[in-house]
């Protein structure tokens, strides 16, 4: 794509993320759904005006990869509160860990088999396209859960269970893709889970010495300008790092290094003064205003590359893919608490797991492993369709359903 091109694409996309927010609060539609609508229907009227915008699906792997997926990491793991992670991390962990194999295996299995078409969606595309649907994204339904008055217990598992869950299924997804993609037919079982512990571990030893010398180093920044850009090079550093030096997980990288800088940065916080506490929130607006706008361009996106064909011609495998993560859901969450339970972790209540089960939206991470996916992998279009239907079932269905649902079930304090 040439410059030029890449500029007009970049102004037209923040011009729609600025409109759309008060258009969606003036019809009352959800503000990503309202994006990929202005998506979809933007680039339709571009092509019926004889214009090509040099926007291809191979385009967007380097793109959502390292522009936007740092910035998504980085600012859930800097915004997240680190005792109360610690509190319910058992159950968390097992969530991600237990319940990402978990949802994968079902939602493999369920592709693999209803879709029928061992060839054209062989079984490394029904996994690859599993552990796609296994990344969470429930910023919608915590912002609700908060605005509802719902226990504080219900929005932390959630915040934790999507971040740590999107980190584990990102490196799925890599390992994956790479033996989707090799050449080399000796690779076995033993080899891919080598290969997950080494990127993932890895990952971490990075993300963590990254993290430690950032914490440090903010400590002993004075200007907001400079802590600013220090955590804006973190993002970015510690995920090329990992990625381009290293060769193992920058999500990992990112994950720890967001982790250590958001919370050790502000130990003691009782004992600074008003201007130093309100400059922390400021630089936690500032990281909610760049996850908002990758947020909002990654939605663009996916408006962008959606074609009518998806659902004419997907829309079974869509809604087999729509099935199955329910189907998994419900599998994955108990199991994944019972044996949380198991390691003494917190006894979560069924209706609060009922809320978690229909609570575990798909977003931007599934966008971005979705745009992410190499064109040379059988079936890809038919993964990008489902990804792209079951984030729409998600934003459509679940999370307006949410507050009714909270109601129903008496968790709900806003009777109204």
């Amino acid at each position: 794509m040439a410059i030029e091109q890449l500029v007009v694409a970049f102004i037209l996309l923040l011009s729609a993320c600025l409109l759309s927010a008060p258009v969606a609060r003036w019809t009352h539609l959800p503000h990503t759904a309202l994006l990929v609508l202005i998506g979809f229907a933007g680039s339709e009227l571009v092509l019926l005006a004889g214009y090509d915008t040099g926007l291809r699906a191979d385009n967007f792997q380097d793109l959502v990869l390292f522009v936007f997926l740092p910035i998504l990491i980085f600012e859930a793991a800097f915004a997240i509160d680190a005792k109360q992670l610690i509190k319910h991390l058992v159950p968390i962990l097992s969530l991600a860990i237990i319940g990402v194999l978990l949802t994968t295996i079902v939602i493999g299995t369920a592709l693999y088999y209803a879709i029928g078409h061992p060839t054209g969606f062989p079984w490394h595309s029904a996994l690859i396209a599993g552990v796609l649907l296994a990344a969470t994204d429930p910023v919608a339904v915590v912002s609700q859960l908060k605005s509802l008055g719902a226990p504080a217990r219900l929005g932390i598992m959630l915040e934790g269970e999507s971040l740590f869950n999107d980190a584990t299924a990102i490196v799925l997804f890599s390992v994956f893709v790479m033996l989707a993609t090799s050449s080399n037919e000796s690779l076995s079982f033993g080899s891919a889970l080598y290969e997950f512990g080494r990127v993932f571990i890895g990952g971490c030893i990075v993300g963590g010495l990254l993290g430690l010398v950032g914490a440090w180093l903010f400590q002993r920044l004075k200007q907001f300008a400079t802590r600013a850009q220090l955590t804006l090079l973190l993002a970015y550093a510690s995920f090329a790092l990992a990625e381009m030096l290293f060769h193992v997980s920058g999500v990992m990288a990112v994950l720890l290094c967001g982790l250590l800088v958001g919370n050790l940065s502000n130990l003691g916080n009782q004992t600074k003064t008003v201007s130093q506490v309100e400059e922390y929130k400021q630089l936690h607006q500032l990281w909610d205003l760049c996850g908002q706008l990758a947020n909002g361009l990654l939605f663009l996106l996916m408006g962008v590359t959606i074609t009518l064909n998806m659902f004419s011609e997907r829309y079974l495998a869509i809604l087999i893919g729509i099935c199955a993560i329910i189907i998994a859901r419900a599998i994955s969450i108990p199991t994944s608490l019972g044996l949380a339970r198991v390691m003494r972790g917190p006894v979560i209540p069924f209706t609060e797991q009922k809320v978690m089960h229909w609570g575990g939206l798909r977003g931007a991470i599934t966008l971005v492993l979705a745009l992410s996916l190499p064109t040379d992998i059988e079936g890809w279009w038919t993964i990008q369709s489902i990804g792209y239907g079951v984030v729409l079932f998600t934003l459509l269905i679940q999370a307006p359903s949410m507050p009714w649902i909270l109601r129903r079930l008496g968790l709900s304090q806003n009777k109204h």
